[in-house]
Formats: structure tokens, sequence, C-alpha cells
């Protein structure tokens, strides 16, 4: 099938996207467009024979089915076949723009609302697979080799809480006394970390100064027993803080 530039032939197939539709079926199903506009029925070996192919009036390649009587639009019913082709990846990139640059079944289920793409999976995939925006977010997450764990955490211990991270949680509302008058203030979590088990325990502490924490230290080490050895998250509490858990810790 030759183009030209002449305008009536924009004017033939009704506009532009039936022009190029009708090139690119001509050069990718060439053979089988020429037995159906003889009325012959395709050969066994042909790759369209299962879907049952047809020419619409403007000439192009439709899949057919039983669809005839649905009361949906004629391009959903009977979707135009295409395959890999130069112009087809435009039409793909189209469709993965359109959604946003969205995986390959989203692109594909909106393509195939007017098309029947061969083998395309396949070929959705290896387009998007170029696609320039999407390589940051296909870009493997680096996975390095982590460093032996400390002995502290891989002892057995006679208890828990021997070895202990420490660090505050919240703010958290807290409130003494019920009533109209007694209002909440803010108040922190203090989180006791078990290094052996990971066992959680928590305190509530009044405020963020050191003598608070020091009060929850106590109700800790009275329920849990002394500190053989403890972590302080850095940048949560202060030097002065750590100088007097050390003292306590110590008995």
């Amino acid at each position: 099938m030759k183009i030209g530039n002449d305008v009536s032939i924009l004017k033939y197939y009704g506009d532009s996207e039936t022009l190029w539709l009708k090139y690119i079926q001509s050069q990718l199903f060439y053979n089988e467009i020429s037995i159906l506009d003889r009325k012959i029925e395709l050969d066994r070996n042909s790759p369209l024979l299962t879907l049952n192919p047809f020419l619409d009036e403007n000439k192009i390649l439709r899949v057919g089915g039983r669809l005839a009587n649905a009361a949906i639009e004629f391009n959903r019913k009977f979707s135009i076949i295409i395959k890999a082709h130069p112009l087809v990846t435009l039409l793909i990139r189209y469709f993965h723009r359109k959604c946003l640059h969205g995986e390959t079944q989203l692109t594909l289920s909106l393509l195939r609302q007017n098309f029947q793409l061969i083998r395309g999976r396949q070929t959705v995939k290896s387009v998007i697979y170029k696609c320039i925006p999407c390589a940051p977010i296909r870009a493997d997450i680096s996975n390095e080799l982590m460093g032996a764990l400390p002995k502290n955490r891989t002892t057995r211990l006679t208890r828990h809480f021997t070895h202990v991270g420490i660090d505050y949680a919240g703010p958290v509302q807290v409130t003494i006394h019920r009533g109209r008058e007694y209002k909440s203030h803010s108040g922190n979590i203090a989180v006791f970390i078990c290094f052996a088990t990971r066992a959680i325990y928590l305190e509530l502490v009044s405020d963020y100064t050191t003598e608070a924490f020091l009060v929850a230290l106590k109700r800790f080490v009275s329920r849990r027993g002394y500190l053989t050895r403890f972590t302080v998250i850095e940048g949560r509490i202060s030097k002065v803080l750590v100088a007097n858990v050390t003292k306590l810790s110590k008995g």
C-alpha cells in the first residue's frame, strides 16, 4: 500500500488515525488483509486464525467475536489487531503516559480498550523498560552486608533486661486526676529494650527533664533489677542524664 501526501487520502479514510492504522496493518498483516479482502478463509497456520479476524468498512483488520449485539462502543466489541511496530511503540508510550507511567498491566488494560496487541504483555513490558522517567522507580535497592551483632545481642543471660537500650517516645497527653478542674499535660514514654530478647518495657515520664527520667528509671530497676550495660540513643537524652544513669546503674 502506497501512501502519498495528497490531502484527498485523509478525506477518503476519514481521519489520520484510520490512515496510520491501515499503514501499520499493511506492513504487519499484508497477506491476511489480501486474503480476507478476497473473501477467502485464512490458512490454518496463520497466527490470526484464533482471533476470527475480519475487515470493517474502512478495510481495518479487527477481532471477530460474539459481541455484535452488546451495548458498547464498536472499537471495544471488535478491537483493532496490531503487533510490535515502531508506530505501535509510540501508541504504547501514549497510553503509558496517560495512566501516569503505570505498570505493564495498567498500560495494557488501557490499550486493550481499543486494540488487540499480539504478544501484548511482552511488547508493552519492553517499551516500559526503556521509559526514562520510570528508570529511578525500577532501580534496584542496594543491600549492604550487615556487620556482626555485638556480644550483648547474642549472649544468653540469666534474666531479661540486663543489657538495655533506652529511648523516648511521645509526646503523649497525660491526665493524673479526672475532673473538670484537672487538665492534661504533655508527657513522654521511656522505652527500655532488652538487647538479648528484644522485649520492651514502657514507663511513663512526666516531662523531659533528667529528674523525671530518673524517677522512671528507678521504677524500672525496682521491677527488673540493676542494669549491667545500657545504650542511649543520641540526641534524645542529654549528656547530663547519661551521667546520672551511669551512677544509678552501678548502684
